[in-house]
């Protein structure tokens, strides 16, 4: 699975907010309709924002499937000090 994602060619970055509570169907139809874009070409990597400014997800097909990724991020100690991966305690 994630080792494929080294084959990623293309990265789109959608514009805009996106409902991160849609899933993968939500997003390749967010990607066919609003964007007008195959969700299901082989090494497009398509990133959403939601509303929250530490929070994205990735969809990615990966020819027999879809991969899903989603990175929720933390503020380091008050605003202005940079956003750093939330890592497991």
């Amino acid at each position: 699975m994630l080792a494929e994602l080294g084959g990623v060619t293309k990265i789109i970055l959608a514009v805009g907010y996106t409902d991160l509570r849609l899933g993968i169907n939500g997003l390749a139809q967010v990607v066919g309709t609003k964007y007008d874009l195959n969700p299901f070409e082989k090494g497009t990597l398509f990133l959403f924002c939601g509303r929250r400014a530490d929070r994205i997800k990735a969809l990615l097909w990966e020819g027999d499937g879809f991969l899903l990724l989603t990175s929720v991020w933390r503020m380091a100690g008050s605003i202005g000090q940079g956003l750093l991966p939330k890592l497991p305690v």
